[in-house]
C-alpha cells in the first residue's frame, strides 16, 4: 500500500499540485524514511515531545512523569514517544527519556509547502499529527505530555476508535464550541486519516492566512485542536468523563473540591490543559499530586532533576499512589495468611460459611444421606425408589444452581 501511494505521487503532475495535497504527500513520504523500532505489543500508549522551554524544561519533565505513571499504572504495553528528529543529537536527553519510554520514534517537523511561514509554536502543536503515522500498531491511546494517571486506563483499548474525552476546559471558556480533548484520544493509525488530517491542515492554514490579511488587527492562530475536531466530528465516540479530567489548576473543579471526602476524586487521569503543574503558580490538589509524583519519578529513574516539593502530605500521596499500583497487580488473595492450620481449611469460602446457602446445603446433604439409608433398608420398595429418584433429581438441580451462582 505504501509503495502504491508513492507510485501514484510520482506519476502525478506535481507542478500544479494544490497546496493541501502537496502538504499531505510531502509529510507522508518524509515519515516513510524513518526506521521505527520493532513493536512489542499490538496496541500502545503514545505521546509527543517536539519543543520545550529552555528555562524550565517543563515538557521534558512532563513526558518523564507521564511515562513513569504509564509504567506504574498500565504496564505491559509499549510506551511510544514521538520526538523531533532534531533532538536525536541531544545525547544528554535521549538516555533519560528511554528510562520512562520503551520506544523513542523520530519524525521531522511538519513540512509546510511553498515556504509558507507559520510560527514555531503553531508548527510544534501540529507535530502530534504524526501519531497517525504509527501504522505498526492497531490501536493507540494518545495522551498529551501534561497528563498524569491515577489508575490503569488500558481497558480503553477495547473501545472503538476514534474516541476521546470531552474538553471541559474549552467548554467552560467558550460554550459555543463544545470540543473533544485531542490530548486524550483512542485512534487507529492509518494512511487515509494521516493524509486527510494533513490535507485539512493545509486548507486550514490557507484560510487563516487569508483571514489575517483581511483583518490584521485580530490575527487568528492555527489550532491543531480545531483541525482534529473538525476531521473526526462525525465519527468520534465520547468516552466516560471518569477516564479523563481537564484541570486548569483550580482547586474547585468539575468534581467539586477533592479535599473533601464527599467529592472524593474518582477520575483515572488528569490533563492540565491550562496552567502547567511544573510552574506551580496556583495550588490545587491536582498540582500537588503531579509535583509529588514528579519528585518521586526523579528519584526512581535517577535523573538529574531535583525537587524540594517533598512534604508530609506529598509523601503520603506518593505512598497511596504506589499502594494503588500494588493492589492493581495483586489479582489472587493469599488465603494461607489467614489460616492458622492449612490442614484444617474449611470447604466453603468465608462469605458463605455462615450464610443461608450454607445452612440449606447442609440440610439437603443430610436429607440426601437419610434417604439413601432408608432406601437401603426397605429392600428397594418401588414407591420409595420413585420418591428417592425424584428427590435426587431435585438435589442435582440445586447443586447445579449452586455452581452457577458461584
Amino acid at each position: 500500500m505504501m509503495f502504491l501511494i508513492i507510485f501514484i505521487f510520482n506519476t502525478s503532475s506535481i507542478e500544479n499540485e494544490p497546496f493541501s495535497s502537496k502538504m499531505g504527500r510531502m509529510n507522508l513520504v518524509d515519515s516513510l524514511q524513518y526506521q521505527d523500532q520493532f513493536t512489542s505489543t499490538k496496541n500502545c500508549f503514545a505521546s509527543v515531545y517536539s519543543a520545550d522551554d529552555s528555562k524550565t524544561f517543563g515538557y521534558f519533565q512532563a513526558v518523564l512523569v507521564l511515562g513513569f505513571s504509564l509504567q506504574t499504572m498500565s504496564p505491559g504495553y509499549d510506551r511510544v514517544l514521538i520526538t523531533d528528529i532534531q533532538l536525536q543529537g541531544k545525547k544528554q536527553l535521549m538516555p533519560i527519556l528511554r528510562k520512562a519510554w520503551t520506544h523513542i520514534i523520530y519524525r521531522s517537523p511538519i513540512i509546510i509547502p511553498n515556504n509558507l511561514s507559520i510560527s514555531k509554536k503553531e508548527k510544534d502543536h501540529l507535530f502530534k499529527l504524526h501519531c497517525w503515522s504509527l501504522q505498526n500498531y492497531s490501536k493507540v491511546i494518545f495522551l498529551g505530555a501534561d497528563t498524569l494517571l491515577f489508575s490503569s486506563i488500558s481497558n480503553l483499548f477495547d473501545v472503538p476508535a476514534p474516541s476521546a474525552s470531552i474538553d471541559y476546559y474549552s467548554l467552560e471558556n467558550d460554550r459555543r464550541y463544545p470540543l473533544f480533548n485531542s490530548d486524550f484520544m483512542i485512534i487507529n493509525p492509518n494512511v487515509p486519516d494521516y493524509l486527510g488530517l494533513l490535507y485539512l491542515t493545509g486548507e486550514y492554514i490557507l484560510k487563516i492566512k487569508k483571514d489575517n490579511l483581511l483583518d490584521k488587527e485580530n490575527n487568528k492562530k492555527i489550532s491543531v485542536r480545531f483541525i482534529i475536531n473538525e476531521y473526526f466530528k462525525k465519527s468520534i465516540t465520547i468516552i466516560n468523563f471518569v477516564f479523563s479530567h481537564e484541570n486548569g489548576g483550580e482547586p474547585n473543579t468539575f468534581y467539586g473540591d477533592p479535599d473533601h471526602k464527599y467529592f472524593e476524586v474518582m477520575t483515572k487521569s488528569v490533563h492540565f490543559g491550562g496552567m502547567k503543574p511544573w510552574l506551580f503558580v496556583k495550588s490545587s490538589v491536582y498540582m500537588t499530586a503531579w509535583n509529588a509524583i514528579a519528585a518521586y519519578t526523579y528519584e526512581q529513574l535517577d535523573v538529574p532533576f531535583s525537587s524540594s516539593f517533598r512534604t508530609d502530605y506529598s509523601n503520603q500521596f506518593v505512598q497511596q499512589y504506589m499502594d494503588i499500583r500494588s493492589k492493581m497487580n495483586t489479582k489472587i488473595i493469599n488465603i494461607e495468611d489467614n489460616n492458622e492450620n492449612e490442614y484444617n481449611n474449611d470447604i466453603y469460602p468465608s462469605d458463605i460459611k455462615h450464610g443461608v446457602r450454607y445452612v440449606l446445603s447442609l440440610i439437603f446433604l443430610m436429607l440426601f444421606g437419610s434417604l439413601l439409608f432408608v432406601k437401603s433398608t426397605v429392600n428397594h420398595s418401588n414407591s420409595l425408589n420413585s420418591f428417592v429418584i425424584k428427590m435426587g433429581e431435585k438435589i442435582n438441580e440445586f447443586v447445579k444452581l449452586e455452581n452457577l451462582n458461584e
